[in-house]
């Protein structure tokens, strides 16, 4: 039986991991939290406690996560890092990790459509990336990594804005003066979705590959918010820049044609759970 680690169960990582349970996969999740840890445990999860110092040193109670055929790495690029190029040592030690225990096959790491450039026009998998900030050139650096191993095959989605379950857009911004401009498009998946997407991935051999995971719909960020907000009976926030935004949108084809999978949530313009 196909066995799969999943480093990093939070807002995404642990609905995942429900999920992929439910498919009969053998599923090991990493937390760095008591009281996820629990919630892995009561899930039928083996779960373990992950943790990496500020030297980027690892500690883990189980480490036979490392072992999984398949490993999804789902930690985010946080802001509170100091230096940007952190987040890239602690994914190489991560790594590093993986291919010392010489059992994992495949890695699926989610990244983020923040890496392309703002082009006022179209972004596919294809589209050259020079990177313009810290954070971009962290993600660059990381996929690049990634895709350097010979030993594993990678899978990087690049994911849009991600909402669903408990992230309400309507909460985001109700009744706050933004700065910027509301006619901007935005690049969003449904975590239904990307449970779906990633599951089909996983179902099938992986190989070296960068798919796009975002909504067909770009509605504006004005047209986006008023929706839900006046959905939820709230106050949608006002744009007070009214210059001309730069932007970008983001294909979806290539996964959708990979995969044939018929997203459930084409447009974030709908009412969701």
């Amino acid at each position: 039986m196909t066995t799969i680690g999943i480093i990093g169960c939070g807002w995404l990582g642990l609905p995942l991991a429900k999920a992929l349970i439910k498919e009969e996969f053998t599923v090991y999740g990493s937390t760095t939290s008591d009281s996820t840890y629990t919630t892995l445990t009561e899930s039928n999860i083996h779960p373990c406690k992950l943790l990496i110092d500020d030297k980027h040193r690892i500690t883990c109670s189980d480490p036979d996560i490392f072992s999984s055929d398949i490993i999804i790495i789902t930690l985010p690029f946080k802001r509170s890092f100091s230096e940007p190029q952190d987040y890239v040592l602690q994914l190489k030690a991560l790594l590093s990790t993986i291919e010392e225990r010489n059992r994992c096959h495949s890695v699926l790491f989610t990244s983020s459509t923040s890496i392309y450039p703002l082009n006022n026009g179209i972004v596919t998998e294809d589209t050259p990336i020079e990177p313009k900030n810290p954070r971009q050139q962290a993600l660059l650096d990381v996929e690049q990594y990634l895709l350097s191993l010979s030993s594993i095959d990678t899978c990087i989605l690049r994911c849009g804005g991600m909402y669903g379950n408990d992230r309400h857009i309507g909460n985001f911004l109700s009744g706050k003066k933004v700065k910027g401009n509301g006619q901007e498009p935005v690049n969003l998946i449904h975590l239904y979705d990307l449970i779906g997407i990633i599951t089909l991935i996983v179902k099938r051999p992986i190989k070296n590959s960068i798919y796009n995971l975002v909504s067909t719909d770009h509605p504006s960020k004005s047209d986006l918010y008023h929706f839900h907000c006046i959905k939820n009976g709230i106050s949608p926030p006002t744009f007070t820049d009214t210059s001309c935004a730069s932007f970008k949108i983001v294909s979806n084809h290539k996964i959708l044609q990979s995969y044939s999978y018929s997203l459930k949530y084409p447009t974030p313009l709908a009412v969701y759970s």
